[in-house]
């Protein structure tokens, strides 16, 4: 599945998507139909929480301003599998950098655990699927907005690091390139001066110049 890199006309605004079916969810859409997501797209998302409150329901029980706000957060985030913006849906290791598309995480097979009774929505990448359980027990007490958002706040970090990080490499690489080369000491030794002559005299004759 292709994704573009800018936004499409009708189209999710996280997964750049129109197609709707039962691993998507709905495809919401605003009154002035300047926002459209699918509803998996939200439910997964780090920085997205449901409010389950009735004048909600016209989009998935989420705050649109809401909705808004992690579009353009995740236009600063790349799939770790197809490389396109708008993943904000990261592996729920706080330690790991992965982050996805919903659909894309299905397809690289990560650990997509749901549960609606509880409220918990999370993911975990191929690496960090096998202890999901051992993490998930620990978060069992935890309420979904507090975990999604140590989520998000960590994507955040480590987006700010990745991109501090890249800035000192780029520094580095400019003063190397402005640095002038030092000049290295003139090693050469110098031709002997004119008009002098080096001379060697016999032992004869200097013991007989010692004697006068």
């Amino acid at each position: 599945m292709s994704r573009s890199s800018g936004k499409i006309s009708g189209a999710c605004g996280f997964c750049q998507q129109r197609e709707e079916n039962e691993s998507t969810g709905h495809l919401y859409k605003s009154q002035d139909e300047e926002i459209f997501a699918h509803y998996k797209c939200m439910l997964f998302s780090s920085g997205l929480v449901t409010q389950n409150t009735p004048d909600l329901n016209d989009f998935g029980g989420f705050h649109l301003e809401d909705v808004r706000r992690e579009m353009e957060r995740g236009q600063k985030l790349r799939c770790s599998e197809c490389k396109a913006k708008g993943a904000t849906v990261g592996c729920d290791n706080l330690d790991c950098k992965r982050t996805y598309h919903y659909e894309c995480a299905k397809k690289c097979k990560a650990k997509v655990v749901e549960d609606e009774e509880e409220g918990i929505y999370k993911i975990y990448c191929h690496e960090h699927r096998r202890n999901h359980s051992e993490v998930t027990l620990n978060d069992a007490a935890v309420p979904q907005c507090s975990s999604k958002g140590m989520r998000a706040a960590s994507q955040d970090v480590l987006l700010e690091q990745q991109e501090e990080d890249d800035k000192a490499v780029q520094a580095a690489g400019d003063t190397a390139a402005n640095q002038e080369p030092k000049e290295e000491p003139d090693q050469h030794v110098p031709p002997p001066q004119e008009g002098l002559v080096k001379i060697h005299l016999e032992p004869e004759t200097y013991m007989e110049a010692a004697a006068e």
